[in-house]
């Protein structure tokens, strides 16, 4: 399926306004003089250029300043089922192309395709929201209901909407599917999907033939860096003493705890490792102990903390494993924590053999990547199924949501090196990348991407470079789906550069009511269109001079232009404003209101000549250079 368009009598600031998402249809509408809609018109394009990839059926920018309502109509079409049944006073349709001649019409008011959809007087079971399958009428430019959507669940395709935003109100990555309608909508968050997906993106960029560049490509050049990550208060009158164990090798790795930058390069490969980890659990058992103090303390229970302390010295002996001794100490300490919150009785013992499963996940690590204070991993083109259990078990739901969330914390996890830009591109990507490979056992033949504002922080070089970039993800992406459509949002010429002006919808916002403006096309061609012609354009700017500087601009002409004449002070602070101008036509137009303001300003008069001398001297060394 496809999406064509999408009417919208009310939702948010946006009131009886269209949209269409096609660029081989063309979806047009009559009212009546009630102001329903009495015909709907589709037009097919049969000569519509294919501009991208016969994989990709659309891509659609929507662009608009701030409150305009893209977002809003992002919304609409990436919607679950709950959502839409607890929305009772919003009124909108969403028109898709089936085959031929049959479409999907979705909404949530029944009355608002009663006027072209016969039938739906003899279906009494259709209630809001509701999704139908309709036949096309040419010839009256009407529909005729069919059935339910989900009762042709054996002969129609499954549509799938993948909605990637920068902020989610839902903890979970992933929100529940619209089964029961046969559409699928999945919601993303960049912040939420976890290590995993990052990773398992870079490996498979990095698998790619050589001469084939692609966006990250750099193998053994990306790192997975992790270093420890401990930020707690320390209540040093309540200090835990670890007795840590006589062994030689355990006395010599505890001389470089303090200084773990000390001649590491006495270590080996193994004691390294063997350092780290240590290091990693001491701190642990450090963070947890102060943990439970400060809890006792907001409780009340101050007196009790020091009894506690000298119990759980007692009770843990030093031996020669500094693992088992570690285990009990953590053991104890967990226990009396759990029971000194009890809210957590259950799963108590959660957070122990979560930690015992790191650390043997971190054990099973090569012992070359344990570099001093951090793990430092390079990303090659093959996936290491160490490095998967780990970044797996860290992105595992219980660790993220489950409180007091003592193991999320203490280990901080980068993909490096990258910019600020880059970085945003590698979260949208991977999000993108871990939605369209997720396996949820559903299926489909089309995916329509939502994106709001994926340039969003991006350097103006990676927003021009955008498109492109996602146009060849797509096609190399492994993927269950035959094809793609995609809209997105932008502030920004640099996306729209790359889209005829057929497939933007321009929005502008009353500023009076608030409500959305849909805005005829713009004036001029935006595909393969000057980046700055398009900046000049009202739309985006209302001038390509900061503010600042056009203040000041204005400034001197306002002072020229005044009848009186300049003070001596002013002369000079406006002939020195003009000379920090960079363009060049403004510049020399405000030099010669100069002159007329100022004729025989003996100062700028001098200027002018010393300029002209350093030129006629500059041509005459160069002459003389080349006779020599």
């Amino acid at each position: 399926m496809q999406l064509l368009y999408l009417w919208v009598d009310s939702y948010k600031n946006i009131k009886k306004n269209g949209f269409s998402f096609s660029e081989s249809h063309d979806v047009s509408i009559n009212f009546d003089e009630e102001s329903s809609i009495s015909k709907l018109f589709i037009t097919e394009k049969r000569n519509a250029p294919q501009l991208f990839d016969p994989v990709i059926k659309s891509i659609t920018g929507i662009i608009g300043k701030n409150g305009s309502g893209k977002t809003n109509i992002l919304d609409i079409i990436g919607m679950h089922l709950n959502q839409r049944q607890i929305d009772k006073s919003s009124n909108y349709f969403l028109l898709y192309k089936q085959t031929t001649t049959k479409y999907v019409i979705e909404g949530n008011n029944i009355e608002l395709i009663r006027p072209f959809t016969n039938g739906l007087i003899d279906s009494l079971f259709i209630h809001n929201p509701y999704s139908i399958i309709v036949r096309y009428d040419k010839e009256k430019c009407t529909f005729n209901y069919i059935d339910f959507l989900q009762e042709e669940r054996k002969s129609i395709n499954s549509f799938t909407v993948l909605s990637a935003k920068q902020e989610e109100y839902n903890l979970r990555s992933m929100f529940p599917t619209d089964t029961s309608y046969l559409f699928q909508r999945i919601s993303l968050q960049p912040s939420r999907i976890g290590y995993y997906a990052k990773y398992k993106m870079l490996v498979d960029f990095n698998s790619d033939d050589p001469d084939m560049k692609h966006l990250f490509q750099a193998k053994n050049r990306i790192y997975l860096k992790i270093t420890q990550n401990f930020k707690y208060f320390e209540d040093r009158e309540y200090d835990l003493t670890l007795k840590i164990s006589q062994d030689p090798l355990v006395r010599r790795l505890q001389k470089f705890f303090n200084n773990q930058n000390q001649n590491a390069e006495l270590l080996t490969n193994q004691q390294r490792k063997i350092r780290w980890l240590l290091a990693l659990t001491e701190k642990y058992i450090k963070f947890t102990w102060h943990s439970l103090v400060r809890h006792m303390k907001d409780n009340g229970e101050e007196k009790e903390i020091l009894p506690l302390l000298r119990e759980i010295e007692s009770k843990v002996q030093s031996t020669d494993n500094p693992w088992g001794y570690y285990n009990e100490i953590l053991r104890c300490l967990m226990e009396k924590l759990w029971d000194s919150t009890n809210e957590y009785a259950a799963g108590q013992n959660l957070f122990y053999f979560a930690y015992d499963e790191l650390i043997l996940l971190l054990l099973a690590l090569p012992e070359e990547i344990f570099i001093n204070e951090i793990i430092e991993i390079p990303i090659g083109s093959e996936e290491q199924e160490e490095i998967k259990n780990l970044l797996q078990k860290l992105d595992s739901e219980y660790l993220k949501n489950n409180s007091p969330d003592l193991l999320n914390r203490i280990l901080d996890i980068e993909f490096y090196p990258f910019s600020s830009g880059e970085e945003a591109f590698l979260n949208l990507f991977a999000t993108l990348y871990y939605g369209i490979t997720l396996d949820t056992g559903y299926g489909g033949k089309t995916l329509l991407i939502l994106l709001d504002e994926p340039d969003q922080f991006m350097h103006p070089e990676w927003c021009r470079q955008f498109i492109w970039e996602f146009i060849k993800f797509l096609k190399r992406i492994p993927s269950s789906y035959a094809k793609f459509q995609v809209v997105f949002t932008t502030h920004s010429p640099f996306l729209i550069s790359d889209l005829p002006s057929s497939n933007v919808i321009t929005l502008e916002k009353n500023q009076e009511t608030g409500e959305c403006i849909v805005l005829p096309k713009l004036t001029t061609q935006t595909f393969a269109n000057n980046i700055h012609t398009l900046l000049a354009d009202k739309f985006f700017l209302d001038s390509t001079t900061g503010e600042f500087a056009l203040q000041t601009i204005n400034y001197i002409i306002q002072q020229l232009n005044k009848s009186r004449p300049l003070g001596r002070k002013q002369k000079r602070k406006i002939y020195s404003l003009i000379e920090l101008i960079g363009e060049p036509i403004i510049k020399q137009r405000l030099l010669e209101m100069y002159r007329t303001k100022v004729p025989d300003d003996k100062e700028l008069r001098l200027r002018e000549l010393l300029e002209q001398k350093a030129k006629i001297q500059l041509e005459i060394d160069t002459l003389e250079d080349e006779d020599r």
